[in-house]
């Protein structure tokens, strides 16, 4: 049986005020392989379900607080389909000024932002117990740089082709 846990992102974001009803999938269990096979843990189908929100946040109204551009979700569409190569959990997402959308990782002592903006992608770490912040430029332009991705996240491609090292 495939199990989610929904949680509405509006709500999520705007502490309480559901305005678009956008909803992300923040848990996951037992979700079909595609051999139909469950398979513990599977983020694929976050990945999907990402990718949709994403999509839909340029489809709300301009001065809804969520809205992004069109241009600014393709590119984190396309940088999304990067992370599904990466050897990393689905990320949170969050939509930034109507140009931008973060993609969030947390973990004990350590939180990542990989913002993606019209103009640039940039990575930021804070370690949580000095609240340090380290932010990068990851690459400037509108090309998403596979290598540049996984090295800014501290990840590694699933796959050998797309490897980090020349």
């Amino acid at each position: 049986m495939t199990q989610y846990t929904k949680r509405n992102m509006t709500s999520y974001w705007t502490k309480g005020n559901i305005t678009s009803g956008i909803t992300e999938v923040t848990s996951y269990r037992n979700v079909p392989s595609k051999s139909g096979r469950s398979s513990e843990n599977r983020p694929v189908g976050l990945f999907h379900a990402i990718e949709n929100t994403i999509l839909m946040l340029s489809s709300l109204p301009e001065d809804d607080e969520n809205f992004v551009c069109k241009e600014a979700v393709d590119k984190a569409i396309r940088v999304l389909s990067v992370l599904r190569h990466a050897n990393v959990p689905p990320p949170r997402i969050y939509p930034e000024d109507g140009d931008a959308i973060s993609f969030t990782w947390d973990s004990l002592d350590l939180k990542r932002f990989l913002t993606v903006a019209l103009d640039e992608v940039d990575v930021t770490h804070v370690y949580r117990p000095t609240r340090e912040r380290a932010r990068k430029t990851v690459f400037v332009g509108n090309e998403i740089d596979p290598k540049g991705v996984f090295s800014a996240i501290g990840a590694l491609p699933r796959n050998k082709s797309l490897s980090v090292e020349e």
